[in-house]
């Protein structure tokens, strides 16, 4: 939507009605505020469109995979996404600079980071420009067996020592929605990760899609009231889609 900043008459035509009622230097700042919200909104609707498109073709290749696999039965994963680490204050005396990295375990399964990476001066490390996503098989888990299941993240030296463990907790990633979680280990390290649950991948997606459907909805609703508060502002001749 953009917002005209003249009225153009033809020429021929004199009627009143078709003039253009004069609109303040105020009504035009705040239309012009609602104009840039109503474009941000407009946006959004359209990327959670394509999210959804994007979620609907995976659904399907999903599902035709799956009546492949009927039969063979689907192991299920456990993903982490390592965010960040921090090292409290005082253990981070005489670490600073060393290199760390991170281990997902669960029996002889496990995954690790790809890179250690260094130790800041304020006893920190990003793991935000990696996306890297650790994944380990839990096959006691398709026998429906949870507690028979251990799991655990650690961080490790680059010389392979393991600084500090932490027990992944599964029953509350049942439902297959990415829990973000702050761990704390022991020798004074935090590690900030998000935890998802695989089990079936069809199930997981039909549950994006609805997350996306019920955005998209409150989306567009909101670009209705957005419109609508324009129109209160703004005569509807100076008004253009």
């Amino acid at each position: 939507m953009w917002l005209a900043s003249s009225c153009l008459v033809p020429s021929h035509s004199v009627a009143e009605d078709t003039a253009c009622p004069p609109v303040s230097a105020q009504q035009l700042d705040v239309a012009s505020a609602i104009v840039d919200k109503f474009d941000r909104k407009e946006r959004d609707v359209e990327v959670l469109k394509e999210l959804r498109r994007v979620a609907l073709d995976e659904f399907t290749r999903a599902c035709e995979e799956g009546h492949r696999e009927v039969g063979r039965g689907r192991i299920p994963e456990l993903w982490v996404r390592v965010l960040e680490l921090h090292l409290s204050q005082i253990a981070s005396v005489g670490n600073v600079g060393r290199r760390f990295g991170v281990r997902v375990e669960s029996g002889s399964h496990l995954a690790s980071t790809s890179a250690a990476k260094t130790l800041d001066a304020s006893g920190h490390i990003s793991y935000a420009a990696i996306e890297e996503t650790l994944a380990v098989p839990l096959p006691e888990l398709a026998s429906g067996s949870s507690s028979s299941t251990s799991v655990w993240l650690s961080v490790v030296a680059d010389d392979g020592a393991v600084l500090g463990n932490y027990p992944v907790v599964l029953e509350d990633l049942c439902d297959q929605r990415a829990v973000h979680r702050w761990c704390d280990l022991h020798g004074g390290w935090r590690v900030s990760a998000v935890f998802q649950l695989l089990t079936s991948p069809s199930v997981m997606l039909r549950s994006h899609i609805k997350d996306f459907e019920e955005k998209l909805r409150a989306a567009r609703a909101e670009l209705a009231a957005c419109e609508g508060e324009l129109r209160q502002v703004v005569p509807p001749k100076m008004l253009h889609r």
